[in-house]
This record gives structure tokens, C-alpha cells and sequence, in this order.
């Protein structure tokens, strides 16, 4: 019998279980409304494509085989003028670090697919800082979004640039955070 002269990889430890986080990941039925693609009548307005490194995760960013972030949505329907609270916590029993906190997509999902319900004019350009901000274990990022076409921008970095055009259909929603190493996201519904 052979044995192995390898040291195994220590797992790592989790301060929190992401099961035990309070909220939701995404609802689990097909959307009920699927809205018509989304379009400006201003022609000098575009609409951000959603790009990121790595595949999309659901609820979870996975380093080594283990939840290092978790994300959750404080409910899986909304009306028209609800708060949506979103967070992302680092449940590893040490530090982790993410990009800034404005580095996030809210799309909801229409004929053509996914789509970002904010734009800009097309000649301009926006950045964002390339910080990293260190989450202690438990720490959390939040994120409270009005579903207003004029709240849903209020105290965003760009909210001056961007504008939510043509609307919020009612459909179902995803919020996106690419400031970690695989993009993580939570979705609901906004009902009519």
C-alpha cells in the first residue's frame, strides 16, 4: 500500500454558514413576465454591457470548494417603490477582499436576455477606482436600492452619468457584484 508524502490542503474554515444568513439567493420558478427588450427613444444614450471575468454564481462566490462570500436579497418579490436591500458577507473565518462597492450590475431579464436598466451618453466613459477593501470575517457589504426610475440611482457613485431608461418593467431582476474573483448574483421579481 502506497502512501502519500503530500500534505493535504488545509480547508478552510468558515466563520459563517451561508445557510444560516438571513434572505434569499434567487426565486425558483421560471420569471412569470419577460419583458420586451429595452429601449431609449434618446438615441445618444447607451446601454452598459454587462462584462465580467468568470462565470456567474448564485448566492455564493467559491474559493477552494468552499463559500468564501455570500450574498442574499431581503425578499423575492417587490412593488414598484420597495427598498431592496442587498448584502454580501464574507462568511471565511478570515479576511478576504473585494473591489469597491459601486462595481455591480442591476439587469433585469428580457426577450433578448439579461439587460442593464441604467445608460449613459454614449461619449461618456465611467471609471471605477481600482481599491480593494479588506471584509474581516462576517463583515458585509449592503446595498439599499429604491425601485424607482429616480431612486435607483440615488448615492451611486455615477448618479450624475446615469440615467434608468426606459423604465423598470415588471419581470424578474438580478443584481450583480463583479468587484470578486467569479461575479456573484441574487434576482427577484418586481411585480406590475
Amino acid at each position: 500500500m502506497k502512501t502519500s508524502t503530500e500534505t493535504p490542503t488545509p480547508t478552510p474554515a468558515l466563520a459563517i454558514d451561508p445557510a444560516d444568513l438571513p434572505g434569499y439567493v434567487r426565486p425558483g420558478a421560471e420569471p412569470e413576465i419577460v419583458p420586451q427588450p429595452l429601449t431609449c427613444e434618446d438615441e445618444s444614450l447607451e446601454r452598459r454591457a454587462a462584462e465580467f471575468d468568470g462565470e456567474l454564481r448564485w448566492g455564493a462566490v467559491v474559493e477552494d470548494g468552499r463559500p468564501a462570500f455570500a450574498m442574499r436579497v431581503n425578499d423575492l418579490a417587490f412593488e414598484r417603490g420597495d427598498e431592496v436591500r442587498v448584502t454580501l458577507t464574507n462568511v471565511r473565518d478570515e479576511e478576504r477582499v473585494t473591489g469597491n462597492r459601486a462595481k455591480y450590475y442591476f439587469q433585469v431579464f428580457t426577450e433578448d436576455g439579461w439587460q442593464e436598466v441604467r445608460v449613459l451618453p454614449e461619449d461618456r466613459m465611467v471609471a471605477f477606482p481600482g481599491e480593494r477593501n479588506v471584509h474581516e470575517p462576517g463583515e458585509s457589504y449592503e446595498w439599499a436600492l429604491t425601485l424607482t426610475e429616480t431612486e435607483l440611482l440615488d448615492g451611486y457613485v455615477h448618479e450624475e452619468e446615469m440615467e434608468v431608461c426606459p423604465g423598470l418593467p415588471a419581470g424578474r431582476y438580478r443584481f450583480v457584484y463583479w468587484g470578486v474573483d467569479h461575479p456573484v448574483a441574487v434576482a427577484f421579481d418586481l411585480r406590475d
